[in-house]
């Protein structure tokens, strides 16, 4: 995939993007910049590799399911888990919003992964991490109990699950080919 210049747009508010032509798109060092000024501990790499494959680093995304389900901005939050995190009125086309919020819910997912896991080794949770906000953190910790943490495995087993044959995970351990050098 050629890299393509991004730019980011420093506005509040700011009108949605449904399809490529209107997305208004950031850099990867500009989500390092902004996640450093927050407390995470959280790996640049994830964040990264979750703003390309949520979004291709559009920050006034929104995805509309079919069911009517819609979630918003680079990472693709749902107004339900901006709630969860005490935002419910948040603008999650904001980047320094989004990026906020999907921050302080995924230190909380990644304690429930740590907690069920028994590995010392953090690698591959960021992998995990990226299972638990695409298919629920459910979906993520019933994986851990029936087979342990192991990225390896868990793409051997589901090859054609889209989070392992578009690289997902493996983007958020990495941090992609969009991560900055």
């Amino acid at each position: 995939m050629p890299r393509e210049e991004r730019y980011f747009y420093p506005v509040s508010t700011i009108e949605s993007s449904t399809s490529r032509k209107k997305a208004i798109l950031t850099t990867p060092k500009e989500v390092i910049r902004i996640a450093g000024l927050l407390p995470t501990s959280l790996s640049m790499r994830f964040l990264v590799g979750s703003a390309q494959h949520e979004s291709n680093f559009a920050i006034n995304e929104v995805d509309t399911e079919v069911s009517g389900f819609q979630t918003f901005g680079i990472f693709q939050l749902s107004k339900d888990e901006a709630k969860e995190m005490g935002s419910p009125n948040a603008d999650l086309l904001d980047l320094y919003t989004s990026t906020r919020i999907f921050c302080r819910l995924m230190e909380k997912r990644l304690t429930s992964i740590t907690k069920a896991s028994n590995l010392t080794s953090k690698e591959d949770y960021w992998a995990y991490l990226a299972i638990a906000h695409n298919q629920g953190l459910g979906a993520c910790l019933k994986t851990i109990k029936n087979h342990g943490l192991d990225w390896e495995a868990y793409k051997k087993r589901n090859p054609k699950i889209r989070i392992v044959s578009s690289g997902y995970g493996d983007d958020c351990i990495t941090g992609g080919s969009y991560y900055p050098a």
